[in-house]
């Protein structure tokens, strides 16, 4: 009776083992396909490379072209930490060589990258943004805290779309063609 009670003891352990191999492997198969291979997001090293894209085609950036792999040990991307994965930071001007044409910013490229906190588009060429993609779409980047815009381009006709990024402790335009004047309420005093 005793070897009998001792089995079934023995045999539930094997069994909650088994048990807790396996969540263990569904836990690890989910995140793997979350995180993609790669060590980052999926759909974020694929924003990642259409805004790499974006400033190739405007004849400012590299060549996005095999930009595999991990995006977070990429120049100029620095990720949360190794659990997450999330891009938290992002800085242009590793990606952007001289340039005398400007471009017209796609703001909604930069919308799967949900856990931004820093934006730095310094010399990328720009003049303004494309219609109805202006800077105003970063305000859906809730925890977007900096965002630099210095030695581009930009007038004061982007100063209504960056009104409304109330999530900004630093924005920095410096170098650019803006004229006047300008209030805290980013509008022209002149």
């Amino acid at each position: 009776m005793r070897r009998a009670i001792i089995s079934r003891v023995a045999d539930s352990r094997h069994y909650c083992s088994n048990w807790w191999l396996l969540i263990a492997l569904a836990v690890f198969i989910a995140t793997a396909e979350w995180r993609g291979s790669n060590g980052c997001l999926e759909h974020e090293r694929l924003a990642l490379v259409d805004i790499l894209a974006f400033f190739h085609d405007q004849e400012v950036g590299l060549d996005p072209k095999n930009r595999d792999g991990d995006c977070c040990g990429w120049e100029g991307v620095r990720c949360s930490n190794t659990t997450t994965g999330n891009v938290i930071e992002l800085d242009i001007f590793r990606f952007v060589t001289t340039t005398t044409s400007g471009g017209y910013l796609n703001a909604s490229l930069f919308l799967p990258l949900q856990g931004l906190r820093h934006l730095s588009l310094t010399s990328a060429g720009l003049v303004g943004c494309m219609k109805d993609e202006g800077f105003e779409k970063l305000s859906e980047l809730v925890y977007l805290q900096g965002l630099e815009l210095s030695y581009n381009r930009l007038s004061n006709d982007v100063l209504p779309s960056l009104s409304g990024l109330s999530s900004l402790n630093y924005l920095s335009l410096r170098n650019n063609s803006l004229k006047g004047v300008i209030d805290i309420n980013g509008k022209n005093t002149d």
